[in-house]
């Protein structure tokens, strides 16, 4: 991770920078099995992460902080999968700028999400990428995260899409 960056709790003022880090992200990470036509249409609204820093008891939402510009985020909250189990936690989003590609900060922030789901004392977490997120998928593998056979298809912008999900004890330390 950059020597400048820093990891902490998303405040308001930040919300913004959470929804382009967002949008840039997402249409350079998923440009190559979404229709080029269609990746503008990407967008994380406002409101959600209002509705995340809203629910700061039982979220934790984390920026990675450079230079005191948001380039990364992450989400940890419980999880909301009825087959996870009651003490699930889960890793609901984690993006990084393209610009702070391969810089560390997606481990980095995948390791605060992790701390914050232990903190809030969830024995094992989960998440969910796209079959077709290479990227992503090798760094949770690489951090331990395997894959428990869930998955789920939809429709996202006019493309199916098949969501897998990726488990992991949170042992203490």
């Amino acid at each position: 991770m950059p020597g400048d960056a820093v990891i902490r709790r998303a405040r308001p003022e930040d919300a913004d920078a959470i929804c382009a880090t967002f949008d840039a992200a997402a249409r350079a990470g998923w440009a190559h099995f979404l229709p080029a036509e269609r990746l503008h249409e990407i967008a994380l609204p406002r409101h959600a992460v209002v509705d995340w820093l809203d629910r700061a008891a039982t979220h934790a939402l984390l920026v990675a902080d450079v230079a005191g510009a948001v380039a990364g985020f992450t989400l940890a909250r419980p999880s909301e999968d009825h087959d996870a189990g009651p003490d699930v936690g889960e890793v609901h989003m984690l993006y990084v700028r393209p610009d702070a590609w391969r810089g560390g900060l997606g481990r980095a922030l995948l390791e605060a999400a992790q701390d914050a789901l232990r903190d809030a004392a969830h024995p094992e977490a989960t998440l969910w990428t796209g079959s077709e997120n290479h990227r992503p998928r090798a760094l949770y593998a690489a951090a331990g995260w395997r894959l428990d056979g869930a998955e789920r298809r939809f429709d996202y912008l006019g493309v199916e899409l098949v969501n897998l999900r990726y488990r992991r004890p949170l042992a203490p330390g």
